[in-house]
């Protein structure tokens, strides 16, 4: 967990009916620039302040994982301002994960890295595990650009608790309507390459492609 990765970008929001998500997609496919990527299950436990009135520009923290797999996980703070979403992440080790599932913390603060003593400075503020989400979605990246779509066909509320984030299947709450599509257009903002030099950073596409 010795980098730190940090992302910017915009985004737009749109609920699509499957009739025009079909048309959406042909059209799509008849592009060049267009590359279908992956689908992906994305799992999310989100950390904020209980009690704490919800405001756009409102800190959370997520540990997030893609399909399930216990090697993939990044803890990421995720702050919206000024109509930017700003994320930093670092990779989480599955040893690590699950100590900080089980509210053992203090092995934070001999960790060298900025990012990850933020988070225990938050915890130690009030910050507890607030809700659990699992989302599957289709990635479509326009290389060369800084633009990508996010489509996801599925949105759980997890029904579970914070210690049984690493099991592999959990019921849950759908969020997204029935004959609807979710739509994420991102538009990212790129880093000159002297400034991620001067604060340490480094580039972290996968940020880009989260849910």
């Amino acid at each position: 967990m010795e980098y730190m990765a940090y992302g910017i970008y915009y985004e737009r929001y749109e609920d699509m009916s499957l009739n025009k998500y079909q048309k959406f997609m042909i059209n799509l496919a008849l592009r060049q620039d267009c590359e279908m990527l992956e689908s992906v299950y994305t799992r999310k436990l989100i950390y904020q302040k209980p009690q704490e009135k919800k405001m756009e520009d409102s800190l959370e923290y997520q540990i997030i994982m893609k399909n399930g797999d216990t090697k993939h996980m990044h803890l990421v703070a995720r702050r919206k301002q000024d109509g930017a979403i700003c994320k930093k992440s670092v990779w989480l080790l599955k040893e690590d994960c699950e100590r900080i599932l089980n509210g053992e913390i203090d092995w934070i603060k001999e960790e060298n890295n900025v990012a990850l003593y933020d988070f225990y400075y938050y915890l130690k503020e009030g910050y507890q595990p607030q809700r659990m989400t699992e989302s599957k979605s289709q990635i479509l990246d326009f290389p060369g650009s800084n633009h990508c779509i996010l489509i996801q066909t599925s949105k759980r509320l997890l029904e579970a608790s914070p210690e049984d984030f690493l099991v592999k299947k959990l019921d849950g709450q759908e969020l997204i309507k029935p004959g609807k599509v979710h739509i994420i257009y991102r538009t990212e903002y790129t880093f000159p390459e002297g400034a991620m030099r001067m604060m340490n950073m480094v580039s972290n596409p996968e940020i880009r492609y989260v849910l």
